[in-house]
């Protein structure tokens, strides 16, 4: 296949890159010109948005508003809550809905709804649990108005808990971080997902995803970074792979990494396993080794979880 991302910054850099190790070729796009910097090379070599040419079997876009990709990120109300049903939306109904669980707070502990800190995905295994939250949040009603933008690809509904039980707390519909990280992860081939082929998303029944960063982030660089200021050690080669990586500079010769300068977002580090602690200990060891200056990672990343489900056993009565 031959897939197009429009990306914002570099939001959809390491899926472009987990697209191409899957034979597809791929053409990455970014808004933002001193983005073009990371990725470069043999690697992705990525271009403006704009001047891609020919045609594309995909196209997959992170910015908000652009009607032309059929995989694309819609204008919402973005949730609030850090307790959302997550769904992969084909066009025509839910595939593999699930519990997603963010964190939250001061920084490293994130700036709130749209500067997570972490995120754990939880796999529901009650079909009981699943058609509750379903009708509760009124996922009907959402599945009409996506149809009607013509939207597939990866949903979220906010859960907030009110005295009459759950209801829905705004809605993402698209690529955002980190819900796309969670989902691409378990997958065993992202380009059979987009043509339809594959509709079991998450394997194991938690999956941890732990942004690793620096400064400035989460604040916009007040200086010009010249990228490869600092080179990312403490990592194996299969470590290196445990890590979708965003503001890095690739160096095929060496087969190494550097900080891009970009905007210290540096990857995101992934455990997924059947028990919550296992899962943690694996995103949160991956997360230590890596050796960046002024490092910073949620140490406590899925400490909401327990009591998310159980709230939902206690309160609703529910087996998550």
């Amino acid at each position: 296949m031959r897939i197009l991302l429009q990306s914002h910054k570099h939001g959809l850099f390491p899926f472009a890159f987990r697209l191409k190790n899957e034979g597809h070729e791929v053409v990455a796009t970014t808004t933002r010109k001193r983005y073009l910097k990371a990725w470069g090379g043999d690697w992705l070599n990525p271009i403006m948005q704009g001047e891609e040419e020919g045609d594309f079997d995909h196209t997959i876009s992170d910015v908000v508003k652009n009607d032309e990709a059929d995989y694309r990120t819609l204008a919402t109300e973005y949730p609030r809550s850090p307790v959302r049903l997550g769904a992969w939306f084909d066009g025509e109904g839910w595939l593999d809905r699930h519990l997603c669980v963010y964190d939250y707070g001061a920084w490293p502990g994130g700036l709130g709804p749209m500067v997570p800190a972490a995120m754990t995905a939880v796999s529901l295994s009650s079909e009981t649990t699943i058609e509750y939250l379903s009708e509760a949040l009124n996922l009907s009603a959402v599945a009409d108005q996506l149809k009607s933008e013509r939207f597939r690809g990866p949903v979220q509904v906010g859960c907030a808990v009110s005295e009459d039980g759950l209801k829905a707390d705004g809605l993402a519909a698209g690529f955002f971080p980190l819900h796309v990280h969670s989902l691409v992860h378990s997958l065993d081939a992202f380009g059979h997902m987009l043509d339809g082929l594959d509709h079991q998303t998450y394997q194991k029944r938690y999956t941890v995803v732990l942004p690793v960063t620096m400064p400035p982030f989460p604040y916009p660089p007040l200086r010009q970074i010249e990228p490869g200021q600092h080179d990312i050690l403490g990592l194996t080669p299969k470590q290196l792979g445990k890590f979708f990586w965003h503001d890095v500079q690739v160096r095929p010769e060496e087969k190494s990494l550097a900080t891009g300068g970009l905007d210290g977002f540096v990857g995101v580090a992934r455990g997924a396993a059947e028990s919550l602690e296992l899962a943690r200990g694996t995103a949160l060891g991956l997360a230590s080794a890596v050796q960046l200056p002024q490092k910073q990672f949620r140490y406590d990343v899925g400490g909401l979880v327990p009591t998310v489900l159980q709230q939902l056993e206690s309160s609703l009565d529910l087996i998550p």
